[in-house]
């Protein structure tokens, strides 16, 4: 039979597995893909909907704009990290 101790250590690394995978997804490649075309679906849906000259042109900044924050936001986690 395992103890309270045991099954604490167990729960916590099952945890940690947990954590390490949701951390792998933010950063991944897949889920900044797929966020970035829906941010650019639907702006470019909203800026067809106020009858912008040109939606598919225009969604592309916030679009890149994601895509810039997340590889800063990253890069600049890294050198912090480093730093400790």
């Amino acid at each position: 039979m395992e103890s309270d101790l045991e099954k604490r250590v167990k729960a916590i690394e099952e945890r940690n597995k947990r954590v390490e995978q949701e951390k792998k997804w933010e950063h991944h490649p897949l889920r900044i893909l797929l966020v970035s075309a829906l941010t650019y679906v639907i702006e470019a849906f909203i800026l067809y909907l106020i009858h912008d000259k040109k939606p598919l042109q225009s969604a592309i900044i916030p679009t890149v704009g994601f895509i810039l924050s997340v590889q800063l936001v990253t890069t600049v986690r890294k050198i912090l990290m480093k730093r400790k």
